[in-house]
């Protein structure tokens, strides 16, 4: 089943794209709520630019 999945993933490219931006979209909700919890603007900045960039990168990146 494995070997599928990985047969799958290595035949469709954007498949692995969408991983990567859902992984750092899981990322930024990981840091970004205590963050936005403790109220320090800095840090929301720097979480939502990683996030930002992170996404527009795994983007360019797929094509």
């Amino acid at each position: 089943m494995l070997k599928e999945s990985l047969e799958v993933v290595s035949d469709n490219p954007n498949i692995l794209g969408i991983l990567l931006i859902a992984l750092f979209l899981v990322t930024a909700l990981i840091f970004g709520i205590p963050a936005i919890l403790s109220r320090s603007l800095s840090k929301v900045i720097l979480v939502l630019s990683f996030t930002i960039f992170a996404t527009i990168g795994t983007y360019l990146f797929m094509f």
